[in-house]
């Protein structure tokens, strides 16, 4: 729980820098996200899936990932955070120079907070832009946003496909609605 975060912040401060932290279903709620800070700056995955964590704490949690140099994977599924929260995420995401993965499964992400990767789709071709797989599976989509984020996901491979630089990673994006199939775009691999 969000009371046992001041434990863990004293044991970072006598080990080593922690790469992975994973603290899924430890009832952190927002209070406990906003005291992860000083345990985030070496971190390559976070592992924060099933903790009560809203908006506030959400935000807090973007705060650290749009700072992070070395970030590579975000699980943020089974949480309380709606569109808000899903928005100060994908906001992150587009100045993370390192971030592969991003996990907001099973939230209260509706169409307006999924529309608000398209900040990270839109970058996608750019040389920087690391995002490998963005997960939306279980969250409140309806058809119209699956299919609008599957153009913007194909507009997305396009400018990959078409980038002067070799070594601009594939895009997948997984999206899918509540008790529905899972529908996943994958963008083609560069290699070659």
């Amino acid at each position: 729980s969000a009371k046992g975060c001041p434990f863990i912040l004293s044991f970072a401060k006598l080990q080593y820098r922690f790469r992975h932290l994973k603290l899924a279903d430890n009832r952190l709620g927002d209070s406990g996200a906003e005291l992860l800070a000083p345990l985030c700056d070496t971190l390559k995955v976070l592992d924060l899936s099933g903790n009560n964590i809203g908006n506030m704490g959400i935000s807090s949690v973007a705060d650290i990932l749009k700072t992070s140099a070395s970030m590579q994977e975000i699980n943020l599924s089974r949480n309380a955070f709606t569109d808000v929260g899903c928005s100060d995420i994908c906001l992150a995401c587009k100045f993370n120079l390192s971030i592969l993965t991003v996990t907001l499964e099973d939230n209260n992400i509706t169409d307006p907070g999924a529309f608000a990767s398209s900040l990270v789709l839109e970058n996608s071709g750019l040389k920087k832009t690391t995002l490998q797989h963005l997960s939306f599976d279980g969250c409140w989509l309806t058809l119209a946003c699956q299919k609008t984020l599957t153009k913007q996901m194909a507009k997305a491979r396009e400018r990959v496909t078409k980038a002067p630089t070799r070594g601009v990673p594939p895009v997948s994006l997984a999206i899918s609605m509540k008790r529905q199939n899972v529908k996943t775009v994958t963008a083609p691999s560069l290699s070659g």
